[in-house]
């Protein structure tokens, strides 16, 4: 078994753990990626279209009050496989069969298809993971290989099929502005200021409005990215936080 299918599932296990999703889904975790290899996560196939109070929890799918266990050691993988475990990891806690009734009301209030809106789930989610990695470990060699192996399993996206590659460079076009509205985000919250919506979810929300929209949809859309985007964001950047910590790649600080 490659050795990155298991690195997959146990990413999948840590994220499932952190961000508190239920007990099955951290099962589906542990056994759907086993199924997958080096040639890239299965959201790479999804045809592609035109992508808060982290309290407020409609974006994400009904979350158990309890954690899960421990995360498992990932301290004997490569940095390379820790990273391209995350990118996989992405196929099960982006899921478009996780989207809430909640959620989807709002998405046929603004007019938005859920494929869209799915897509833009997953570029966010892949940006914040990227994103971690590159603030928490820098420009170190542990960091450069852990990149290395994230944008790795990016690219064998890009070459699975024509809508893999179109997915591939919504991500490369996303990451420059959703990185740029984390920074905002961040000088923000060191001032002490509190926005009404974060710069993450005025950009998310302009990916998935209706290019003519109407006032109504277009309202729908802004609640719709206000309650979704900070907390796929968050629990994206955190679990992959906890899983460099797992894996004795990032130092675990006293709080």
């Amino acid at each position: 078994m490659p050795t990155s299918v298991i690195v997959a599932a146990i990413v999948g296990f840590v994220l499932g753990a952190i961000t508190n999703f239920t007990v099955g889904l951290i099962c589906g975790a542990m056994f759907g990626l086993v199924a997958w290899s080096l040639t890239g996560f299965r959201i790479g196939n999804a045809a592609p279209t035109a992508h808060a109070n982290p309290q407020t929890t409609v974006g994400s799918p009904e979350m158990a009050q309890a954690r899960g266990p421990k995360a498992p050691n990932l301290s004997s993988l490569s940095p390379q496989d820790v990273g391209r475990g995350l990118a996989i990891s992405l196929d099960t806690s982006c899921k478009p069969e996780d989207i809430s009734a909640k959620e989807r009301e709002l998405l046929r209030d603004a007019n938005v298809p859920i494929e869209r809106y799915h897509q833009e789930l997953l570029l966010l989610a892949g940006f914040a993971q990227d994103y971690a990695i590159f603030t928490l470990l820098g420009h170190s060699e542990v960091g450069k290989q852990v990149l290395a192996g994230y944008r790795e399993a990016w690219q064998n996206v890009a070459k699975a099929n024509p809508a893999g590659a179109a997915l591939f460079q919504l991500f490369a076009k996303r990451c420059p502005e959703y990185a740029k509205a984390a920074r905002e985000d961040e000088e923000t919250a060191k001032l002490g200021a509190t926005a009404f919506i974060s710069r993450i979810a005025l950009i998310f929300g302009g990916h998935i409005r209706p290019e003519a929209a109407t006032p109504v949809q277009g309202g729908s859309a802004d609640i719709l990215a206000m309650a979704a985007a900070d907390n796929y964001y968050l629990s994206h950047f955190e679990g992959a936080a906890e899983a460099l910590k797992a894996a004795k790649l990032l130092k675990v600080t006293d709080a």
